[in-house]
């Protein structure tokens, strides 16, 4: 077998332009490989799935665990009552609860409009040098925690 200029040689076990083992003829070689990676890549899917609903399904009874004892003694009504008196036994979430409400709101507002914009801008519009310096600084924006941006503001924008 000749290889002409610029042509990449064949991967270990798998023969020049086929996508399954070398020993199987090049049309049923592709047709099997394919059908078995898809069949694989299909329970790979399936079991993730599976794996992520457990997991949701422990985090929700785990949260009703620890706060069973809490839902016992003041009842779901701790959820809707604005006033928060530790001290005369009173509590009551709805400000806090409708405090991150906005606070999420607020923050999708401004953020959502602002990442699709330099998305786009760098997919498409930007030019190679321009990408190049912008899109690793996104990514490295994107590896620190909401925690430490939200302190540092609080440091640099609080009075």
């Amino acid at each position: 077998m000749s290889r002409g200029p610029g042509s990449v040689p064949p991967a270990f076990g798998v023969a020049s332009g086929a996508g399954g083992p070398s020993w199987l003829p090049d049309r049923a070689r592709s047709a099997t490989f394919d059908t078995v990676a898809d069949a694989a890549l299909k329970g790979v899917c399936a079991i993730a799935g599976i794996v992520a609903v457990v997991v949701l399904g422990a985090i929700v009874y785990q949260v009703f665990a620890g706060a069973d004892q809490a839902i016992s003694k003041l009842g779901l009504g701790f959820l809707v009552h604005e006033v928060w008196e530790p001290n005369f036994g009173h509590f009551g979430a709805a400000t806090f609860i409708y405090g991150t409400t906005i606070v999420c709101a607020m923050t999708m507002i401004l953020s959502v409009p602002l990442a699709v914009s330099i998305g786009l801008y760098l997919s498409t519009v930007a030019s190679g040098r321009v990408r190049a310096v912008i899109g690793p600084l996104v990514e490295m924006l994107a590896a620190i925690p909401s925690v430490i941006l939200g302190f540092w503001g609080v440091i640099v924008l609080a009075p």
